[in-house]
């Protein structure tokens, strides 16, 4: 018999699928969320979509930028840059239209290694998107 694997510390509360009435009070969870305008709009979803991407975006411009400055092959920039990942309520998708950004999302943004969070303030940019 092979064992089964376990993700975490604890195990789950049920293995089951959900029954018939489960499924029912789920539609209708959601459906009185949908009524009370607990979900946020399409367009607030694609304005923080577009927020990530100019993140992303200055995130691997900036560290090209650092790269050049300390004098990098270009073989190396090609191939440098960041990866922002979300996490907290946003990447978990239980906010609200109306909450402050705050509450919502944070963001992490691993490095390549020849950026120093001590790198001087001469090395940072104004990469603000052009509006």
């Amino acid at each position: 018999m092979a064992a089964t694997r376990q993700w975490g510390i604890t195990p789950p509360v049920s293995t089951s699928f959900p029954t018939d009435k489960e499924l029912a009070l789920s539609e209708a969870l959601v459906a009185e969320l949908k009524e009370q305008k607990n979900f946020e709009s399409t367009e607030d979803t694609n304005k923080r979509v577009a927020v990530l991407a100019t993140f992303q975006r200055v995130t691997v411009e900036f560290v090209k930028h650092v790269g050049r400055l300390k004098g990098l092959p270009d073989s190396v920039l090609q191939n440098a840059g960041g990866k922002v990942f979300t996490f907290g309520s946003y990447r978990l998708g239980v906010f609200g239209p109306g909450e402050p950004s705050r509450r919502k999302s944070g963001a992490s943004c691993p490095l390549c290694s020849h950026v120093l969070v001590q790198a001087p303030i001469s090395t940072r940019l104004s990469l603000r998107p052009n509006t």
